[in-house]
């Protein structure tokens, strides 16, 4: 992986590291009243809001994205390993591949819908859905894209586009951490597997069979999804903890408790599965050649955007500043 190489790279993150919010600001903007406020606090960020920017949310969606964007496109040119910046950037790309693959299933421009990542890449993605063949991307990709669209046109379904590119997506995370550090396969098989358990618990408070469930699952993850299926309905769900919950200290005491007496919500799942990031990179022992400050500021980057937007959101809708808190996902310094 070439670890020496990240010592340049790691330097400039110290420096950029230095603009990220601060909880002290954090604080601030939780108790800000007015759009007025919230643009004054946030006028020396990096972000580079205007005024405008806090009139509704799908602006502030766009920017916040933009720039978060901004901040991948920088990584994959200055780092020495673009399976890193992938692991952070990729559901973008199967975003993409989604959004164009229905674009050409019903005939109809949903251009406005995909994420401007860096040109060549969306040219080259727009192009491996109209032809199914690819020159830039590896043939994993170009194979679960072309098995998807043929799927699609013996049966006509959209599910099996939207499903089937979700799923690409978690091999494609298996597929790139399998030659990384086992922290990033750790990392991987968090998301992976949150997003089975999510999905069974939606699944069957709707009253879903399991095959219906199935249909749905990755089997990528640290446990089989019919397995898992299994658990959640038998109300063993903390058995899997274990699977994924490995050295992160007392914070989820509380969630593990709720796990354990099956009253655990979808909404704290979402926030546990971000703790868990959060504590598998900042835990982590680091030096200088490390590549783990890339991962650590990577997803400090996606947290800040998420907080922004969670905030400003809660003032908007006049949410109690408590509940705001306990919204947020893990802040950098605090």
């Amino acid at each position: 992986m070439g670890e020496k190489s990240f010592a340049l790279i790691n330097t400039t993150i110290a420096v950029k590291e230095q603009k990220l919010i601060s909880n002290e600001l954090f604080n601030k903007l939780i108790y800000a009243k007015t759009n007025e406020q919230i643009f004054t606090l946030l006028t020396n960020t990096s972000y580079g809001f205007e005024f405008k920017d806090f009139s509704n949310l799908e602006k502030l969606d766009s920017k916040l994205l933009f720039h978060l964007i901004n901040e991948y496109n920088w990584a994959f040119k200055e780092s020495p390993s673009k399976a890193v910046v992938s692991l952070f950037s990729a559901r973008y790309l199967f975003h993409n591949f989604k959004v164009l693959m229905m674009a050409k299933a019903l005939n109809k421009d949903f251009s406005n819908s995909l994420i401007k990542l860096e040109s060549d890449v969306l040219d080259e993605s727009n192009y491996l859905v109209n032809t199914l063949q690819s020159d830039y991307f590896s043939k994993d990709i170009t194979s679960e894209i072309s098995s998807i669209w043929e799927e699609y046109q013996t049966y006509k379904k959209l599910p099996i586009i939207e499903i089937g590119v979700d799923l690409a997506y978690f091999k494609h995370l298996k597929k790139i951490s399998e030659d990384m550090d086992v922290i990033y396969q750790k990392y991987v098989n968090l998301i992976i597997d949150f997003y089975n358990v999510c999905t069974i618990k939606r699944g069957l408070a709707l009253n879903k069979s399991e095959n219906a469930i199935y249909q749905y699952l990755s089997d990528e993850g640290t446990m089989p999804a019919k397995e898992l299926i299994n658990l959640v309905k038998n109300n063993r769900l903390i058995d899997w903890l274990g699977h994924v919950n490995q050295d992160i200290g007392s914070e989820v005491l509380a969630y593990e408790e709720k796990i354990r007496s099956n009253t655990i919500t979808i909404s704290e799942l979402e926030y546990l599965i971000d703790l868990l990031k959060f504590k598998l990179f900042e835990t982590a022992n680091t030096d200088i050649d490390s590549s783990i400050q890339l991962a650590r500021y990577l997803l400090r980057c996606n947290f800040e955007g998420e907080n922004l937007r969670i905030i400003i959101s809660g003032i908007q809708n006049h949410l109690p500043e408590k509940e705001i808190q306990e919204r947020l996902r893990p802040i950098y310094g605090k």
